[in-house]
């Protein structure tokens, strides 16, 4: 089963700034990850081609760095997970983008835990960590993402 999952926020600012919150994962003082409300992201190094790591269950490696543009992440874990995932700034006129993309083949128990779990409480997480972002260059949320009970249910349970 294929997965095309995309996230993303534009915002009115030069591709810099946001590329900036990229370049800031997984550091001392990440902006954007929330890990007070999530397990932390991180990796064995700083981050750059080769860095290996993960946050809660998920584990993947570095493959491709342009700093200030683009990180490509290839899946480690679970099982089950064959793709890659990704944060973007992209230009688009005088706004930039940051787009979170997952591209992926899942099989096995994964055609399950997939839509069942994992993208629940990935999309869950992405729409926390672009409200973070927001935040970060415009100071305000403007519409605050909100855990569906699904979500909520699914953190429960993980915290038992």
């Amino acid at each position: 089963m294929g997965v095309v999952n995309v996230h993303e926020r534009r915002f009115a600012v030069p591709q810099d700034q946001v590329g900036a919150l990229i370049d800031a994962l997984a550091g001392d003082d990440d902006p954007v990850w929330p890990g007070k409300l999530w397990p932390p992201l991180r990796l064995d190094r700083p981050l750059g081609v080769g860095a290996t790591g993960g946050h809660g269950p998920v584990r993947y490696h570095v493959i491709a760095y342009v700093p200030g543009r683009w990180v490509r992440f290839s899946f480690d874990r679970p099982t089950g997970f064959d793709g890659v995932h990704e944060f973007t700034a992209l230009t688009d006129g005088d706004h930039t983008v940051l787009r979170h993309l997952i591209a992926m083949r899942v099989h096995g128990t994964a055609r399950l835990s997939w839509p069942l779990v994992y993208g629940p409480l990935h999309d869950a997480l992405l729409e926390d960590l672009l409200d973070r972002a927001e935040h970060r260059i415009t100071g305000t949320i403007a519409t605050p993402a909100r855990w569906n009970p699904w979500v909520r249910l699914l953190r429960r349970l993980a915290t038992r």
